[in-house]
């Protein structure tokens, strides 16, 4: 099999793959680097929010432990989609502050680096400079990087997979003493950075991938670099996902949001994806590919060489979709599989790079000449038929603009049929040219026939979530570490608790808040807190997590003492309590009289990781009290009766162990360089 070195890429090529990203991202984003659009959705909530409170309160050498501004605290990094450890994140929070306009700009690059990594794949499977440039342009117009843009973690996994491929496979340039290394920090960001359920989803039929090489290669020392690149990764990635992990992150008790396809769902391949027909979130819909990658897929024959790994992805990524529509319950009993609400939408992601991948291969036969005139036109009329078809999956719009743009697929079919056209009187590089172009034209279409996921009105999106300009309500901003007598009362929000942006704002000004924009649906402790806000005695929690910092007494599994004199004079009948210290980090410190022995709640939220302790006045004698969940999830604990100073402090449970096992692991990091490299026979 032939390998191209990369120096000779490099030396030969590198600048028309420079150009051509840097044409790709000026026709495709330029609007995203002038200021004029932004992404709208969740971009703006928990992606925005809790990474921005990450990497400016601590960040990689401290990471913070609370997050008080929201949902009345909790731990810092159990939002697994919270940016923490994503490295280029934090790059770019070093350059600018945070922001969804900072993330847009981010995410551009981040596509180009993904149809870097499939120019380098294609490459090393020893295809063309040629094709490898339609990779390029197909991997970068990939239908998760436009659909799914305002969900970073989704956008990261769609660009990294083709990286992934490599890793995972002799492909990979095991035979640089570099190969280790790179590899580590490519699965650790990928492990860190992408969305779990995407990698559950993904790495079931990237395994497959693998074992396919392996069992084809008759050289096969590449899996113990694979191997120790793994195991690095999972370490270093252990101070994130373990955290939020022990939290309950991913624990469901409500019916996580399913995402079905359907076969009008497959007329996406070719025609925008905000079409009527369609069901799901419009986010979830699209299967596009360039067309002339897709029309390569009718010159695939079973002879071809590297066939195997690529369809046994592609099985398997069949297989998880066809289990979603038809056995969710038996799906489910995949270890791991629970951290998805997207089924379909994960799984597809490895169905899409399978295809393109067989497309390219269908593409270099049809360059190699190897095709009569007449049976390329049999291919291109059935290729016809099946684009016709696919129109026949969907609705006929009813405004003349999504007319327009429902028949550019025709067009390009036309294009399309003008370079086959010209198949024998032109060289293969003209030829590839001519796909390229056609790819190019495909790749704008399927990106701009559908713009409100991934490119609204940067003005309008801002005004819409914060009902100012970012830039003032950055100006407010400070780090999250107050030191105060008493915390004061957290605003009440109303409405979608969800989704509010009291929240949003909250994470660069430290308002507290009662409720705002979060991952409810991955938090069981969020899950119970909403059900109490908006239940049948939601209006007394919403008083009680409202209030001022307080201690009060539990009876019948409810709190007691929700009058005004209780909660703002600390004055509850048989307790009375003094707010002596508040600290947003995660610490607070009361003056309590218990005229009995009593069970009582604070009105923060309950995690693993909450201490307290009993002192006496003078502070001089303390002694541990036990902490628990009480109702609506807020801090439980026994008073026993007399007058005492009571402290609690939140620190995340075992966290100088997994810090110390992630800055060891990174520290050991530079000795991968000096595993001896792969030799690799070249031809």
């Amino acid at each position: 099999m032939m390998k191209t070195k990369i120096t000779h890429i490099l030396s030969k090529h590198s600048f028309q793959v420079f150009f051509l990203l840097l044409f790709l991202e000026v026709v495709t984003y330029c609007h995203y680097f002038v200021g004029l659009t932004a992404v709208n959705g969740d971009i703006n909530g928990h992606y925005f929010t809790d990474s921005y409170f990450w990497w400016n309160n601590g960040g990689l050498f401290n990471p913070p432990e609370w997050v008080p501004y929201t949902w009345m605290g909790r731990p810092g990094g159990v939002n697994l989609q919270d940016g923490s450890y994503v490295l280029p994140q934090g790059v770019a929070n070093l350059i600018s502050p945070w922001t969804p306009g900072v993330a847009a700009i981010l995410s551009a690059c981040t596509t180009a680096f993904g149809a870097w990594g499939m120019y380098l794949l294609i490459r090393r499977l020893g295809k063309s400079h040629g094709l490898a440039l339609i990779a390029l342009v197909a991997q970068f117009y990939a239908p998760q990087i436009f659909s799914n843009a305002q969900f970073l973690d989704f956008h990261r996994g769609a660009a990294y997979t083709p990286w992934i491929l490599l890793i995972c496979s002799p492909l990979w340039y095991w035979e640089k003493r570099w190969g280790v290394p790179l590899a580590v920090l490519i699965l650790w960001q990928t492990f860190v950075g992408v969305y779990p359920g995407m990698l559950i989803g993904s790495g079931l039929a990237i395994l497959a991938w693998s074992i396919a090489w392996f069992l084809i290669q008759k050289e096969r020392s590449w899996v113990l670099r694979l191997s120790i690149s793994i195991v690095f990764g999972v370490v270093l990635s252990i101070a994130k996902v373990a955290p939020a992990l022990l939290q309950g992150t991913g624990v469901r008790d409500i019916t996580p949001q399913r995402i079905s396809t359907t076969v009008a769902n497959f007329g996406t391949f070719f025609f925008p994806y905000d079409n009527s027909a369609l069901t799901s979130d419009i986010s979830m819909r699209s299967f596009f590919i360039v067309m002339p990658v897709l029309f390569g897929l009718l010159f695939l024959t079973r002879k071809m060489e590297n066939l195997a790994p690529v369809v046994s992805m592609l099985s398997v990524s069949i297989v998880l979709l066809a289990g979603s529509i038809f056995c969710e319950d038996l799906l489910m009993k995949i270890p791991g599989i629970n951290l998805s609400r997207f089924i379909a939408n994960d799984y597809k992601l490895a169905f899409i790079e399978s295809l393109m991948i067989l497309g390219l291969f269908g593409l270099d036969r049809l360059v190699s000449g190897q095709y009569s005139a007449k049976d390329i036109r049999i291919r291109a009329v059935i290729f016809g038929f099946v684009i016709l078809g696919a129109a026949l999956t969907l609705s006929f719009p009813s405004s003349a603009v999504r007319k327009a743009i429902f028949v550019v697929p025709g067009i390009v079919f036309a294009l399309l049929l003008l370079v086959v056209a010209k198949y024998k009187s032109s060289t293969s590089k003209n030829f590839l040219a001519g796909l390229l172009v056609v790819s190019l034209i495909s790749g704008v279409y399927g990106a701009y026939s559908v713009t409100s996921t991934w490119a609204s009105s940067k003005s309008k999106v801002q005004t819409n979530i914060f009902g100012q300009p970012l830039s003032q309500v950055m100006s407010q901003g400070h780090p999250c570490n107050g030191v105060y007598e008493r915390r004061g009362s957290r605003v009440v929000v109303t409405g979608d608790l969800a989704h509010d942006t009291l929240g949003l704002i909250g994470s660069i000004t430290c308002v507290e808040s009662t409720a705002g924009y979060a991952n409810i649906q991955g938090s069981p402790v969020l899950t119970d807190q909403m059900a109490q806000m908006t239940g049948e005695n939601s209006q007394d929690w919403i008083k009680f997590y409202s209030a001022p910092g307080a201690v009060v007494p539990l009876s019948d599994n409810f709190p007691q003492g929700l009058s005004d004199s209780c909660l703002n004079e600390g004055t509850c009948g048989s307790l009375e309590f003094k707010s002596t210290e508040y600290k947003q980090r995660g610490a607070v410190s009361y003056d309590v009289v218990s005229h009995k022995d009593q069970l009582v709640v604070l009105n923060e939220s309950y995690y693993k990781g909450w201490s307290a302790q009993l002192c006496d006045l003078s502070g001089q004698s303390c002694r541990s009290v036990e902490t628990s969940s009480g109702p609506g999830h807020v801090i439980q604990l026994s008073l026993p009766q007399g007058e005492y100073k009571l402290n609690l402090e939140y620190h995340q449970p075992h966290r100088t162990f997994f810090l110390s096992t992630f800055w060891i692991a990174l520290l050991l990091l530079p000795i991968t360089f000096f595993i001896p490299a792969l030799k690799r026979k070249e031809g």
